[in-house]
């Protein structure tokens, strides 16, 4: 088998794959279609509606309630590692103390 021979082969594989993934994705769109009783074509030809003004104001107080959890958790990131070093500190402390004073003497 020359270079060339083996070259088109693999070429024919990767353009026989190719139609064998469209095709299979044509009948998944066509399965997802009719799971919403609707066909390919009339998806793609439903027009996008024009941008709401009460949707837009959805939006905005999402954007501000995402926006306090982030604070939220920012806050609460600082507070653990007060904490964390706190603890760490004491048991640091703990670990230096004297044998005596560790055993309560």
């Amino acid at each position: 088998m020359t270079t060339t021979t083996h070259w088109q082969e693999t070429l024919s594989q990767v353009e026989q794959s190719i139609g064998d993934c469209l095709a299979a994705l044509d009948r998944y769109e066509s399965a997802f279609a009719k799971v919403l009783h609707d066909s390919p074509e009339a998806i793609a030809a439903r027009p996008v509606p024009p941008p709401s003004p009460v949707w837009d104001e959805k939006l905005a107080a999402a954007a501000r309630q995402a926006d306090e959890v982030e604070q939220l958790l920012t806050e609460q990131e600082v507070v653990w590692g007060r904490w964390r070093q706190t603890f760490g500190n004491w048991q640091q402390l703990m670990q230096d103390l004297p044998a005596e004073f560790a055993r309560g003497r």
